[in-house]
């Protein structure tokens, strides 16, 4: 069961390792078919990982390879730039 502090669901931002409540993170999905997505909704199907919305998190992903550790799997170059630009979109407000 997950964790709860004043009602909110705490998830681990992987860039940070830091519990944080749901709300305040983006979550990144894996799906049966191996593609890899921000999930704005937090409810697509998949293995999810969450992130806190700041530029240096999102380039501590790429460089540290986070996404290979958390999906237990090698993640294509081109697969990161995809998303680390729908990141910076949503964090941009564009």
């Amino acid at each position: 069961m997950a964790k709860q502090i004043n009602g909110n669901i705490l998830r681990k931002d992987i860039s940070s390792n830091k519990r944080l409540p749901r709300n305040e993170l983006l979550r990144i999905v894996k799906n049966k078919n191996g593609q890899i997505f921000v999930d704005i909704a937090k409810n697509a199907h998949g293995r999810g990982v969450y992130i806190y919305p700041s530029e240096l998190s999102i380039k501590k992903i790429k460089q540290k390879n986070l996404l290979d550790r958390s999906y237990r799997t090698h993640i294509e170059s081109s697969i990161y730039d995809n998303v680390e630009k729908d990141l910076l979109k949503i964090i941009n407000n564009e």
